[in-house]
């Protein structure tokens, strides 16, 4: 079938150019652009080629960008569907961030070997990956998982802030979110000094904390930090 080609599966819904079907394989071969969307409506998947079996819940996908939720933005050379529930990415780039006209690169990406969506349990997880601060490795991750965006509430890191001080020199904030029930919260946000971006010759270590809780008539936030410098005796 050629043309703008719609095929509408078990809530899934893919958009392409042309798509083959072998009924002895019962498998779909499509040739894109393609767009397939999710039965969650906000999980959609753009690429060049596939091929899928007839349910389109299992199969591989080449030269593949992946949005969920419009927020989290995935790219990679090649994507194996597993079920319908799990995705595994290999050679991935993903951000959060949005790319300005100015600059190609986004704030922050990680960068990484491979990477797996689990999308019932919905989190990604990222081998021997690398955080690059426009462009600049950062760190090391051999290891790492992430709640996806469509997880209101789920313990983890949050994107991190790199932070430029004359006083106490250049460093990157990691938050560290947990969810304490419904109804409160609490972020621990360790400063990690960088060296080599004309950093001061003052160090200084500090962790900030963030507690939230919710009642039936009224809201506490209590926001601190302990710090350790060098800037008083």
């Amino acid at each position: 079938i050629s043309g703008d080609v719609e095929i509408y599966f078990d809530g899934l819904q893919l958009n392409a150019a042309r798509v083959t079907y072998d009924l002895s394989e019962e498998m779909v071969e499509i040739v894109g652009p393609f767009q397939l969307i999710e039965a969650d409506g906000v999980t959609k998947t753009y690429g060049d080629f596939a091929e899928l079996a007839s349910d389109l819940e299992t199969g591989v996908l080449f030269a593949v960008k992946r949005v969920i939720d419009d927020s989290l933005r995935v790219e990679a050379a090649e994507v194996t569907r597993e079920a319908g529930r799990y995705s595994k990415f290999k050679a991935i780039r993903a951000s959060t961030c949005k790319i300005c006209i100015e600059s190609k690169e986004p704030l922050w990406e990680l960068v990484a070997a491979d990477a797996y969506h689990d999308s019932v349990e919905k989190h990604v997880t990222y081998r021997k990956a690398r955080l690059l601060i426009r462009g600049f490795t950062v760190a090391y991750l051999p290891w790492v998982r992430v709640p996806d965006p469509t997880v209101t509430r789920a313990d983890g890191f949050l994107a991190p802030v790199l932070r430029f001080n004359s006083a106490l020199g250049n460093q990157l904030t990691i938050p560290y979110f947990k969810a304490l029930g419904n109804a409160a919260d609490l972020t621990l946000a360790p400063h990690v000094p960088i060296s080599g971006l004309q950093a001061s010759s003052l160090k200084s270590q500090t962790l900030e904390a963030r507690y939230r809780q919710i009642f039936q008539d009224g809201y506490l936030e209590l926001n601190g930090a302990i710090s350790s410098d060098d800037l008083k005796d």
